[in-house]
């Protein structure tokens, strides 16, 4: 595979992630597993269980969402107002895919 496709994964990954978290059926916040989920099922962006928890501390390390670890290994991630904001499209990150309007 290409960089550019695996940057372009990666970007489309991201922003599913917090498309996911800012729903309103999230309440928010979300663990990894859920996330895996909806992020290959629903969003249709192949992606290892692993690729979802380095997503995630990538947007933890932009600011744009918290992470808690659970005793039992699962990470639970919450978004920020500044997730909130690239996930609505309001603003911009460079490397994460910009949100489409949903239907």
């Amino acid at each position: 595979m290409s960089e550019a496709y695996i940057q372009l994964m990666a970007e489309h990954r991201r922003i599913s992630i917090l498309r996911a978290l800012a729903s309103p059926e999230s309440g928010g916040r979300v663990n990894d597993s859920i996330l895996h989920s909806i992020v290959v099922n629903d969003a249709g962006v192949p992606s290892s269980r692993d690729q979802i928890r380095t997503a995630l501390t990538w947007l933890k390390d932009q600011g744009l969402v918290t992470l808690s670890n659970l005793s039992s290994g699962t990470f639970v991630a919450a978004i920020t107002q500044a997730g909130l904001d690239v996930a609505q499209g309001n603003a911009t990150v460079p490397g994460v895919q910009r949100p489409s309007p949903r239907s």
